[in-house]
């Protein structure tokens, strides 16, 4: 849902964003939503070939939005600054206030800070529920690639394996990876990065 803030900084709004902000607040209105959009390409053709059946204008199909739990998510890229900014302004800089994490500043989100990045005050008051994911360290890196289901480990284990070799990880060395990875600071997707650079 980052995607769709209308950025200040890029010279001018972004009406596309703020249109799909617009479309999304119908849905989470509690109401009776049309499953297909008038405005649609889709719509559109089943109004025509209505209109070509002579069977004149059909009731379109609709979905009461009441009991839809909508979650959105995104990684609000930058959003730490602009708290950060906030945070200086209400109250005199101090030095621990410059040493907050990224986690320990997302703590203080509020709304006026997710308007300010972007999303339109109707939207966002529509999501009274907010919550800050903390970011990945070395040993959740570390337990993602040892103990993942899907993990990339098993990829190269595979992967050699068809080659005709056979590889083992040991757990020093899988540390070592989840250290390289937290220092690209991608999350999980800095291990596929790290990964690829050491495999290659």
């Amino acid at each position: 849902v980052d995607k769709l803030a209308t950025r200040g900084e890029s010279g001018g709004r972004d009406v596309s964003g703020r249109g799909v902000q617009t479309n999304l607040l119908k849905l989470m209105e509690d109401g009776d939503v049309p499953v297909v959009s008038p405005n649609d390409m889709t719509g559109q053709l089943q109004s025509a070939m209505s209109a070509m059946r002579g069977s004149g204008a059909t009731q379109p199909e609709t979905i009461n939005t009441r009991h839809i739990l909508f979650i959105v998510s995104g990684a609000f890229s930058g959003i730490d600054q602009i708290i950060k900014r906030r945070l200086t302004t209400a109250a005199t800089p101090s030095p621990k206030m410059e040493r907050l994490s990224v986690d320990q500043t997302l703590g203080q989100l509020t709304t006026a800070d997710v308007i300010s990045y972007g999303l339109e005050p109707e939207f966002i008051g529509r999501l009274p529920v907010r919550v800050a994911c903390h970011g990945l360290d070395t040993d959740d890196l570390f337990n993602v690639l040892r103990k993942s289901e899907s993990s990339l480990i098993h990829q190269y284990e595979r992967a050699f394996a068809a080659y005709g070799i056979k590889c083992e990880f040991k757990d020093d060395g899988l540390r070592r990876l989840a250290e390289l990875a937290a220092n690209e600071q991608t999350g999980a997707r800095g291990l596929m990065t790290i990964c690829e650079r050491v495999f290659r």
